[in-house]
């Protein structure tokens, strides 16, 4: 066996040997596996799904699923509510700016600790999100990273900053995937995983300790997953554009090798997907009209620069309570959500499955029979099969015994 090792050493020695003087090959060799790695193509990457097709009747929407939480505000008001906020934001920026840098290692510039106040403040106004204070870390780090450090405390390297500092789409995106964590409960999650693995590495039984890491690697891909889709809200609540925010999620393509068996976090491509699949079932324009009412009814939060010298504390505002403060979605409105989108993108099979599993837990929701009748008429125009038009019928009845006045109800069992 030695023997054969030794030949195989010999053979590999030589082999590089005689490639090493042609360094034409070797060239030839690395462009193309450049090909596999080319980070101009990864960056630019199109996963999302092309599927929708045009399906030659028209989709019934009587605009009865709103969001709740918001009122409309006249543009006038709207204008001076702005010009307001401008002239204190143009007080913080002078007094943030304005601040001498003695120590080029341990403070970040005043300007760059303002783009990301800015940026912060915006997500935590229009999202209610100022019941506590929130701590925001610059640090002075060239690897492309941010991480939430506690449950209200955001870490962002100058790496990451430097790179998105003329795209405040894709900062948003970064620091409300942050807070998406603290919001979701993620720090907690990650730290009783750690405390299983400890355990079971304490208690020397190797075989539990690998599946406990098991667990707590396939988990906190799905951590991420769903800070992406939350953080992605919480941008577009604060009236961010998420087609220029994805650039975040294509810069990490870029060096990304694919595999992910041994990491706490999906390869981009996965993130990519997720975070397209994600976008076409989200309520933008609504979430965008809560964003806009609850910075309205809201003041400038003032920062405050930590003693730390690297990190800004955007203080919550007095007198908050659970009542005026960020609500999570409810599996109800989830399901709402998804059922009305996929409604409305013409998937009347992922529809059917969404209407039925919100009708499971809210079974005298008037509305949702209504628009699961929709559906199964949708069905039926595009298949033919008899099932759905009675479905739609079955549907529209339920519906109107639990709203017997609802006109939008009468005319489409008249219609049907």
């Amino acid at each position: 066996m030695k023997k054969i090792l030794m030949l195989i050493a010999v053979v590999l020695f030589f082999n590089t040997a005689c490639d090493a003087k042609d360094y034409a090959k070797i060239q030839l060799k690395e462009l193309k596996k450049s090909q596999k790695y080319d980070a101009t193509e990864k960056y630019y990457a199109d996963y999302s799904k092309q599927d929708s097709v045009a399906l030659g009747f028209e989709i019934k929407d009587p605009k009865l699923i709103k969001l709740q939480g918001y009122e409309f505000v006249s543009p006038d008001k709207l204008k001076a509510k702005y010009a307001e906020d401008s002239l204190k934001y143009m007080q913080i920026k002078n007094g943030l700016c304005g601040k001498k840098v003695d120590n080029f290692n341990a403070q970040a510039y005043g300007e760059d600790f303002y783009n990301i106040y800015k940026v912060a403040e915006r997500i935590i106004r229009a999202n209610n999100l100022d019941y506590l204070n929130w701590k925001i870390t610059v640090e002075k780090d060239v690897t492309f990273n941010a991480y939430s450090g506690e449950t209200n405390c955001i870490v962002i390297n100058t790496g990451a900053y430097d790179t998105f500092s003329t795209n405040e789409d894709a900062l948003a995106l970064l620091i409300g995937h942050e807070i998406a964590h603290s919001l979701l409960g993620h720090y907690a999650r990650t730290a009783q995983h750690i405390r299983r693995m400890n355990r079971c590495n304490n208690e020397e039984t190797p075989l539990a300790y690998i599946i406990a890491k098991r667990r707590y690697i396939s988990d906190s891909k799905k951590m991420e997953y769903a800070a992406d889709a939350t953080g992605a809200i919480l941008a577009a609540r604060a009236n961010y554009n998420l087609n220029n925010a994805k650039d975040l999620i294509s810069f990490l393509n870029t060096f990304d090798d694919g595999s992910e068996f041994y990491d706490t976090h999906p390869n981009a491509r996965h993130r990519l997907e997720n975070y397209e699949e994600a976008r076409k079932n989200f309520l933008e324009s609504e979430w965008r009209k809560q964003g806009i009412y609850n910075m309205y009814k809201s003041n400038v939060l003032m920062p405050k620069l930590s003693s730390d010298r690297k990190s800004i504390v955007i203080p919550k505002t007095p007198g908050k309570t659970v009542n005026n403060s960020y609500k999570k979605e409810r599996v109800s409105d989830f399901f709402t959500r998804y059922a009305y989108k996929s409604y409305l993108n013409g998937d009347f099979k992922n529809a059917e499955k969404y209407w039925g599993k919100l009708l499971d837990i809210d079974k005298n929701n008037p509305v949702a029979y209504l628009y699961f009748s929709y559906t199964e008429e949708c069905l039926y125009k595009k298949t033919g099969n008899a099932k759905y038009l009675q479905n739609a019928k079955d549907f529209a009845n339920y519906a109107q015994r639990l709203a017997p006045e609802n006109k939008f109800i009468k005319e489409q069992i008249e219609s049907l």
